[in-house]
């Protein structure tokens, strides 16, 4: 099972969010993620994922604030899990 296509653009979901913000009110403005990475050590840090039609938002947090955000604009590739 891959992650899942989100409803709306990556354009819409971009202009709710702005570095600083924190992962709660992430969450709260543009739901949650098609995809998501974490790991923690002396500070933890977590990739968001979020698919749409129109493309791909990537969103770094780290210790639970966004750092930085990133939109490719073209179909999502998404990944799957295949066992053999």
């Amino acid at each position: 099972m891959g992650a899942r296509i989100l409803p709306g653009s990556a354009d819409e979901a971009r202009r709710k969010i702005d570095p600083g913000l924190l992962s709660e009110k992430v969450v709260a403005a543009i739901g949650k993620p098609s995809l998501a990475v974490h790991t923690s050590g002396s500070s933890t840090h977590d990739i968001w994922t979020y698919y749409y039609a129109d493309g791909t938002m990537t969103v770094n947090l780290t210790d639970g604030a966004i750092v930085l955000i990133g939109l490719d604009f073209h179909p999502p590739v998404i990944p799957t899990s295949r066992r053999r």
